[in-house]
C-alpha cells in the first residue's frame, strides 16, 4: 500500500503538514533488532519457506492437477513446478490489472484450497508457529508496542520525542506472520500435517498476510467499565489473545498485556544471542526503539 494515499486518508488535504514519514533501513549497520524487519539483520535466521513440509504436500496435490491439465495441452510439456507458480500469476495479475486473470480459470475450487494449504505450510513452517527462531524475531517490535501503550498517549521519551496518537508501520508478509506468531493469535490448533489438509486449523495464511495485510493494535478505554484495554485486529477481524480475554468484548487488560509480552520476551531470551549478533551490530542491544528514537542513523525522513 503506497504511503501517500494512506496519509491522505488520515489527514486529508493537510496530510503533508499533519503526517511525518520515517524510512527505517532494516539493514543499517547497527540496526539489529531495531527496525520493522528484524530478521534482516539476524545472521542465524533462515527462511526455508517450510521446504520439508511443502515438498511433501507438493507431491500430494500437484500430480493430479498435472494429469488433468495435460489432457488439454498439446505440443508443450508442463511440469508440477510450472503448475505450482500459476496460482501466483492468478493473484498478482488480478491485483495489477484490476480484473480477473485468465490463470484463475485454470484451477477448480478444490485445487485452490489445496494451494491455500500449501501456502499455510509455507508460512507455518517458514516464519510461523512451526519454527523456533523466526517465531520470536518480532518480539522486540511487540515489546516496543507494549511500551507505547503502557506509557500512554502524550508521553515524552528521554529522546525528547512524543509519538503521535496513530502510528502506521509498513513491513513485509514474513514480518506480519512473525508478529502474529509472536502474539500467539493462531498457535492453538497444533502442528499442520504435511500430507493432509486440516480443515479445522486456525492458522490460515490468507487471513494473516494477504495483499495489503495488516495487524492493528488499539489502546481502548470504555465508558461503562474502568480500565485500559488492548484490542488486536488482523485485516479488520478482531482476534482475542489466547489467555487474555477478561475485558469488554474479550479485550485484554493493558496491564496484563504488558505482563504477557514481558514473559514472552524473557522466555525467548536475549535477541542478540539468538541471532548471533556482535555488540557493534546493535546500538539498542537488540531492542526496538524506533518509535521514540527517530534520530537513529538508519532512519531518514521523507516528504509525504
Amino acid at each position: 500500500m503506497p504511503i501517500t494515499p494512506h496519509l491522505s486518508g488520515f489527514g486529508g488535504p493537510n496530510a503533508t503538514a499533519l503526517g511525518t514519514v520515517y524510512v527505517v533501513n532494516p539493514k543499517g549497520a547497527q540496526a539489529g533488532g531495531n527496525s520493522l524487519a528484524t530478521s534482516d539483520l539476524c545472521p542465524k535466521y533462515i527462511d526455508t519457506s517450510g521446504a520439508n513440509q511443502t515438498a511433501i504436500w507438493d507431491n500430494v496435490y500437484l500430480p493430479p492437477i498435472l494429469k488433468r491439465l495435460q489432457k488439454y495441452i498439446k505440443g508443450v510439456e508442463i511440469t508440477t513446478s510450472d503448475i505450482s507458480i500459476m496460482p501466483y500469476l492468478c493473484r498478482f495479475e488480478t491485483q495489477i490489472t484490476g480484473k480477473l486473470s485468465p490463470f484463475c480459470d485454470i484451477f477448480t475450487e478444490s485445487e485452490f484450497k489445496q494451494y491455500e494449504y500449501r501456502q499455510d505450510l509455507r508460512y507455518y513452517y517458514g516464519t510461523g508457529p512451526g519454527t523456533n527462531l523466526p517465531s520470536t524475531l518480532m518480539l522486540p517490535y511487540l515489546n516496543a508496542t507494549a511500551t507505547l501503550f503502557l506509557n500512554g498517549p502524550g508521553h515524552t521519551y528521554p529522546t525528547g520525542f512524543t509519538p503521535p496518537p496513530v502510528i502506521v508501520s509498513y513491513t513485509h508478509d514474513n514480518q506480519l506472520n512473525e508478529l502474529a506468531t509472536a502474539i500467539g493469535l493462531f498457535n492453538t490448533t497444533g502442528s499442520l500435517l504435511p500430507d493432509k489438509i486440516q480443515n479445522n486449523r486456525l492458522f490460515i495464511s490468507s487471513r494473516i498476510n494477504p495483499m495489503a495485510g495488516r495487524i492493528t493494535f488499539e489502546r481502548m478505554t470504555c465508558t461503562k467499565k474502568d480500565g485500559v484495554y488492548v484490542r488486536i485486529r488482523v485485516n479488520d477481524a478482531v482476534y482475542p489473545m489466547q489467555d487474555c480475554q477478561s475485558g469488554p468484548g474479550k479485550m485484554c487488560p493493558l496491564t496484563q498485556f504488558g505482563q504477557i509480552v514481558k514473559a514472552k520476551v524473557d522466555r525467548a531470551g536475549d535477541f542478540m544471542t539468538r541471532c548471533g549478533l556482535s555488540p557493534n551490530q546493535s546500538i539498542s542491544g537488540g531492542q526496538t526503539t524506533i518509535f521514540w528514537d527517530t534520530k537513529l542513523p538508519w532512519i531518514t525522513t521523507v516528504q509525504p
